[in-house]
């Protein structure tokens, strides 16, 4: 079915607004049937955005370099991706890969290394992004190695359904769970955290979110 983006002027902490991502099921008189329980609030300037998502999006076994600033790799409204054996280098103060407002997303065995003085984030999967696994990757010298359920910018979103899995993170900081995120499990994963590369990120997880499940780290 057709993938809507529902979103409002509502807030759910220090102006991070409402908006998520789901899947029309059919429609039924003046109503939308969409493909599971909405969870954010809709009543200020509630809008839906009706949008085609690029689809089958794979990359394999590739080396990606960021340019002296911006992301190493920035996707923004795809569907079914796929990221397996990719090395992904950052070189400025900005997320080595950006996830915003995906749907269905597989994040496994890749390499994110930051190499700049100014420590930024290995991953962020932020705005109304949903269904994301990242597993048996390596984050290595990032400030936060993965951030969920955050960004800035109007609609910035609810990301629901994140699992990060069997990942080694080595001199890094936390992974944050904010206050945007919804649904993540964190487990199995290998975490020096505390030797962060900045005095910034003290905590190895950080949860701000709800329905959190964090288990054997």
């Amino acid at each position: 079915g057709q993938l809507v983006l529902l979103a409002s002027s509502d807030t759910l902490a220090s102006g991070h607004q409402y908006a998520e991502i789901h899947r029309v099921e059919g429609v039924s008189g003046n109503n939308i049937l969409l493909d599971g329980t909405i969870l954010g609030t809709y009543t200020t300037s509630p809008v839906l955005y009706r949008y085609t998502s690029v689809t089958n999006f794979r990359m394999e076994d590739v080396t990606i370099t960021a340019p002296s600033v911006g992301y190493a790799i920035d996707l923004q409204f795809l569907e079914k991706v796929r990221l397996r054996n990719v090395t992904i280098i950052g070189t400025a103060a900005a997320e080595s890969l950006r996830i915003g407002s995906c749907y269905d997303v597989v994040i496994d065995s890749c390499t994110v290394r930051q190499k700049t003085t100014t420590e930024a984030c290995g991953i962020i999967v932020c705005d109304a992004s949903r269904d994301v696994t990242i597993s048996r990757c390596t984050i290595e010298r990032a400030l936060q190695a993965i951030e969920i359920g955050d960004d800035y910018g109007t609609y910035e979103g609810i990301c629901r359904n994140t699992t990060v899995s069997d990942c080694h993170l080595i001199w890094c900081g936390q992974i944050e769970i904010a206050a945007g995120a919804r649904f993540v499990s964190v487990d199995g994963n290998s975490m020096e955290c505390d030797i962060s590369p900045s005095v910034a990120s003290t905590t190895a997880i950080l949860i701000g979110g709800a329905d959190v499940k964090v288990s054997n780290n």
